[in-house]
């Protein structure tokens, strides 16, 4: 992508940030639609279960929207979201993986 359209394609992300910020939901349904296959196709590479990469897309756009304030603008919204995503999902297999060394040792 050219540095001129990035940075307009930047400034519309921004945009849409200060909106859902401001209380417009729509504007965060917008989002979630641009982003939920890829971010979903990704998952699923990841936990190859179909149920399992739903659940944590779903949690995931939980996350990514409680911590819409916190995003800085230096990167691009889109990696943003998705290492919020895969911190996510990190953070479930580390779970996952203590409650199974927990029921191991039992």
């Amino acid at each position: 992508m050219e540095d001129g359209k990035r940075e307009v394609y930047m400034e519309e992300e921004l945009q849409w940030i200060n909106k859902v910020l401001s209380g417009n939901k729509q504007v965060y349904a917008q989002i979630i639609n641009k982003y939920k296959d890829p971010l979903y196709a990704t998952i699923l590479r990841m936990t190859r279960n179909q149920q399992d990469a739903a659940d944590l897309v779903q949690e995931a756009f939980i996350k990514v929207y409680h911590q819409l304030g916190k995003f800085d603008g230096k990167g691009s919204f889109s990696s943003w979201i998705y290492r919020v995503a895969i911190n996510h999902c990190m953070d479930e297999f580390r779970k996952k993986r203590h409650k199974t060394i927990e029921n191991e040792m039992r």
